[in-house]
């Protein structure tokens, strides 16, 4: 996992894949290979692997988020839809699983029933990176609503969460080891 985090994605899969040889039922372990392998683009290893997690732990949002994701890079929207659906109409407010139904309503009608999550999670206390996505979030599906001063409004939000703070010492830095090259 601290290799994944490390963005070092082939000694992360090498270690998931020791763990599974060790513990083939080791549904973190499915879930994190899953996470790893679609964003490496290995879709149908992402598949199988979330799948497995699911199967193994069919109560974990956390699973189900990550298969729905996946699905979504499939291009299988209705599937991912009808994972996220009842998580959100059972009451659960994860920021991440707001933002994953915006991404499938477009294409299946749901807009304002999407917006309405997307804001709910909005209410909670967030990182400036989901916060910033569900922003941009908002800001497609306002757009497909038509209502595009409120789109343009959370599109400059999105933006400045969005935005790296100019720092200084990093050009310092920069300096310094192009000096040492």
């Amino acid at each position: 996992m601290a290799a994944l985090r490390a963005g070092r994605r082939e000694a992360a899969e090498q270690s998931l894949i020791e763990a599974l040889r060790l513990v083939p039922n080791h549904a973190d372990a499915h879930e994190a290979l899953a996470q790893c392998c679609m964003e490496c683009g290995q879709l149908e290893r992402a598949l199988r692997h979330s799948q497995a997690a699911c199967l193994l732990d069919p109560k974990s949002i956390d699973y189900i988020m990550t298969r729905a994701a996946v699905l979504i890079a499939d291009g299988q929207k209705i599937a991912a839809s009808e994972l996220i659906k009842p998580l959100l109409n059972a009451g659960a407010r994860h920021p991440r699983l707001a933002s994953l139904y915006a991404r499938v309503a477009p294409g299946l009608g749901h807009e304002q029933p999407a917006l309405v999550a997307v804001e709910r999670a909005l209410q909670e206390r967030l990182n400036p990176l989901m916060e910033s996505q569900l922003h941009f979030d908002a800001t497609a599906l306002l757009d497909r609503l038509g209502r595009y001063d409120e789109a343009f409004a959370h599109a400059l939000l999105a933006n400045q969460l969005a935005a790296k703070p100019f720092r200084p010492e990093s050009i310092v830095q920069a300096e310094r080891e192009l000096a040492y090259l």
